[in-house]
């Protein structure tokens, strides 16, 4: 790929983050359903390159499937994005934003899918309120359209959870460390609050 060719899919990178960094739809009903439909292509991706993650997922305490895109211009990355968080004890769901901040050399624009299992009840309670739990992942990486794979190595530091990422599109050279937040969407969460309230359904 060219500079000139590089640096447009990073300039166009810029522009379209803050669209993705919130699901599709008018409403929080289509919101939430809208990152139910990613959550399930997600799975289907992470189920078929790892199955014997199926496993883990189901007998851990809980799991969350964030959809984020990445913008790597150089020596800092940034991603963004939302997810679901579920109580695998309740079959509860909890709808979560995702902010990642890195450093490292390479350059990137892509779309990747995070996975964190949780195995610890207690850590699967703070990430449910919110907390603002933190982890740290090591990416490396090389995806064009159809060509190359991904490569990458991934790990939560801490106690009681780790995570794994899969990149599904983009272009992505990249070595990097990076620490991210997860939090409620209040926007959604909110509005499942009192549709529950109110005596109703929430999906």
């Amino acid at each position: 790929m060219s500079k000139p060719s590089l640096v447009c899919c990073l300039l166009l990178g810029a522009l379209i983050a803050p669209a993705c960094s919130t699901p599709n739809g008018e409403t929080p009903a289509e919101m939430r359903a809208y990152s139910l439909s990613i959550r399930a292509e997600a799975l289907e991706m992470i189920y078929d390159e790892q199955p014997e993650l199926e496993a883990e997922i189901e007998a851990a305490a809980g799991y969350a499937i964030f959809s984020n895109l990445c913008i790597h211009p150089g020596l800092m990355t940034f991603a963004n994005g939302y997810g679901i968080l579920e109580n695998n004890a309740t079959g509860e769901l909890q709808h979560m934003r995702m902010f990642r901040f890195g450093i490292g050399p390479g350059i990137a624009v892509k779309g990747f899918y995070t996975l964190l299992i949780i195995d610890d009840p207690e850590v699967l309670a703070e990430a449910w309120e919110g907390a603002g739990a933190s982890g740290g992942y090591l990416d490396a990486s090389f995806v064009f359209g159809d060509f190359g794979g991904d490569a990458t190595a991934s790990g939560t530091f801490g106690e009681g959870a780790r995570g794994y990422i899969f990149t599904h599109t983009g272009v992505a050279l990249e070595a990097t460390l990076a620490f991210g937040s997860v939090s409620i969407d209040e926007g959604i969460q909110d509005e499942v609050e009192v549709v529950e309230e109110a005596g109703g359904t929430t999906e």
